[in-house]
Formats: C-alpha cells, sequence, structure tokens
C-alpha cells in the first residue's frame, strides 16, 4: 500500500511540474483589415516571460511575418497568422487583407479641411463581410499622422499641409467625401468602389477622372477651372447607370469655364444616365 501511495504522490507532482513548465503563449489583436502594402506589428505574452515566440503565415502570398511579429499585407484575402512558443504552444489570429481605395489631394492652401462618412458594411472581394472601418491619413510620404477607426462615423478634419501641398487619404469603405473651398489643384482617387458622393465645389480643379468609381451617384464639382475638354474627359470616365432612373445620378459642374463653350455637350454623360447640372453665368459675389 505504501507503494502504490508513493507512486501516486510522484504522479502528481511529475504532472504539476510538467503542466507548469509548459506555461502559455497569448498574441494580441492587431488592426483588422489591414491594406496591401501595409505593416504591423503583434505583440505578445508568453509563461516564461523571456521565452520568444516562432511566427508563421498560412498564406505567405497574402501576408507575411518575420520573426519580430511584424506582418505585411502582400494582397486581397485572408491568411492565419501563428505564434508557436518554445514548446510547442500556439496561438492563431486570422489577419484580413484588403487593397484601400488611395485619394492624393494637393493644393494650393496652407491648411485643408474635409469630411468623410463611412457605410456601415463593406463586402470584400472575397466574399468576407467587414463591419470595421480604417482610414489613414497622411502627407504623401506614407508615414501616418492620424488613423481613423469608425463604423458608420462622420470624420470633420483640418490639416496643415507642410509636406509638398500633398494628403492623402488611405481606407477602405468611403461612402462619402466632402472638400470644398479648399484651393485643390489635383484630387487623385483610385481603387474607389464604395464612394457614392464627392463633393469637391470652389477649388481650383483643371481635370478629374473618376475611371472606376463604380458607386458614384453625386459629384459636385461647382466653381472649378474645368474647360471644355476637361468636361469632356471627365463624363467620359464616368460608369453607366441606364438602369437607373433619370436622376438618380447627377454631376454639377456650375460655373466652369468650359460650360461657355459654344461647342459643349453633355449628351456624353445623359447617354450614360447622368443629369448634368450646369449654367453659364455666374456671380462670383
Amino acid at each position: 500500500m505504501y507503494k502504490i501511495i508513493l507512486f501516486l504522490i510522484i504522479a502528481i507532482v511529475s504532472f504539476s511540474c510538467e503542466h507548469e513548465d509548459r506555461g502559455f503563449i497569448e498574441i494580441f489583436d492587431v488592426d483588422n483589415p489591414i491594406f496591401v502594402g501595409e505593416t504591423v506589428k503583434f505583440s505578445y505574452n508568453t509563461e516564461p516571460a523571456s521565452t520568444k515566440p516562432t511566427w508563421s503565415s498560412n498564406n505567405t502570398n497574402v501576408a507575411d511575418v518575420d520573426q519580430n511579429g511584424n506582418v505585411t499585407g502582400k494582397a486581397e484575402g485572408v491568411a492565419v497568422i501563428t505564434a508557436t512558443s518554445h514548446n510547442g504552444l500556439e496561438d492563431k489570429f486570422t489577419i484580413i487583407v484588403v487593397k484601400p481605395t488611395v485619394i492624393v489631394m494637393k493644393t494650393n492652401s496652407p491648411s485643408i479641411s474635409f469630411s468623410m462618412n463611412y457605410a456601415s458594411i463593406f463586402a470584400t472581394p472575397f466574399d468576407t463581410v467587414l463591419t470595421f472601418n480604417r482610414a489613414i491619413i497622411d502627407y504623401g510620404d506614407g508615414t501616418p499622422i492620424e488613423i481613423l477607426d469608425a463604423l458608420g462615423k462622420d470624420f470633420n478634419h483640418v490639416y496643415s499641409v507642410v509636406k509638398e501641398h500633398t494628403i492623402t487619404i488611405t481606407g477602405i469603405n468611403l461612402g462619402h467625401l466632402w472638400c470644398a473651398d479648399n484651393q485643390l489643384t489635383s484630387f487623385v482617387i483610385s481603387n474607389n468602389s464604395t464612394l457614392e458622393t464627392l463633393v469637391l465645389d470652389g477649388n481650383e480643379l483643371t481635370n478629374l477622372d473618376l475611371t472606376g468609381s463604380s458607386a458614384l451617384s453625386q459629384i459636385h464639382l461647382q466653381y472649378n477651372l474645368f474647360q471644355y475638354n476637361a468636361l469632356i474627359y471627365l463624363f467620359n470616365s464616368l460608369h453607366s447607370n441606364t438602369a437607373g432612373e433619370w436622376g438618380d445620378y447627377s454631376i454639377s459642374i456650375n460655373c466652369n469655364p468650359g460650360t461657355l463653350d459654344v461647342d459643349f455637350d453633355i449628351s456624353v454623360a445623359n447617354n450614360k444616365g447622368w443629369h448634368v447640372s450646369y449654367w453659364w453665368y455666374c456671380d462670383d459675389n
């Protein structure tokens, strides 16, 4: 009997020590989704605290991770990032990578102000529905000056333009953008599939290409500097909405020099289902 009891005690102590020796590992959440080209760093907690995990990704074509826990988005998709402890314990995090909309604005003004609104849900090309929205603001050099996270929220921001007179917005699910009266000289937008309203009245724009902006339905470009050829180019870049009701899609170009051209013709936009609002006489006062 004594031998049996002694054996049980040894077994229990051995199990307890083995359990304690295994410790644990935990990685903490990062912003999700991340953008193609963006790098985020995972932090973690381990026991023993001195141990350092090894990192891996199950899909390095989508997201790659180095041995310091830095994850870089490579292409749209989903990847599982795994941290493994020295004794084989694991923790995993599923990260989503998306290709963001990029807006680059240049201005003659010392500052720029704009408002943004996010839609509430963004469906990714790989059938994952996101209800979280992100935008990174920078001076065109890739170094963030602010990161905005929200769900269906309005943002109103003013930034001093200190580098190259440029502000860049990199984000997902941009629903509406208002940037009027900012002396904008250039507005370039790419990979835009969600922006519905664009208001750029009262700037100094001479051209605009909206190719690929398939969700746009309301565009305001009053009091800019578009000449005739630039307006025709703009009309040609609009997406077709022939299935919609008349007036569902409208573009306002009042008080642009090109509307004074004797050959000015809005039929290109009309044939795509767009209602064009314009007049020739404008009182700057």
